[in-house]
This record gives structure tokens, C-alpha cells and sequence, in this order.
């Protein structure tokens, strides 16, 4: 698992549906940072340079425009947490 801190956010490589609550615990435990948003993403997607490196600033960029919202929306439904309306 890769990971990009940018404005208390953290960007993960691939998808984590089956364990979201454990990678979030790792991630407090193992960091010390508790994330206001953890997002999945295809590696393929990540910007990098040409020598291969992250581009946060872009990643924060796309965060910024809403680029994730669908994403971030379906992580909040799947851990049920105070973003999402119970039915």
C-alpha cells in the first residue's frame, strides 16, 4: 500500500471494499495520522513524473475540483460513518 498525505487526505493504490476499517486502523496505528479522507485509486491514474514521482499537488488539485466525490461517497456509505443519511 502506497500512500500520498496531502491536506489530511491519503490516496491509496487499488481497491480496499473488503477491509476499509482495517486499512484505516492500520493507518492510525502504524502513521499516527487519522486521515480525514482515505481514496482508492488505480495506480494507472496516480499523476507522476517523468522520473516517476507522485505529483501531490496535482492529486490535490483533482481533490480539490471534486474529482473523488463519487469515490468518497461510496466509501462513507460503505463504513456507514456521519456523512451518509441512514435509511
Amino acid at each position: 500500500m502506497t500512500n500520498v498525505q496531502q491536506n489530511n487526505t491519503i490516496f491509496l493504490k487499488g481497491d480496499f471494499n473488503k477491509d476499509i476499517k482495517g486499512i484505516r486502523t492500520r493507518i492510525v496505528n502504524n502513521l499516527r495520522v487519522n486521515p480525514d479522507y482515505l481514496i482508492p485509486l488505480d495506480k494507472e491514474i496516480i499523476p507522476k513524473t517523468a522520473i516517476g514521482k507522485i505529483q501531490r499537488s496535482q492529486l490535490s488539485q483533482r481533490f480539490n475540483a471534486g474529482e473523488f466525490k463519487a469515490i468518497i461517497k461510496r466509501i462513507d456509505i460503505l463504513l456507514g460513518n456521519a456523512n451518509t443519511i441512514p435509511d
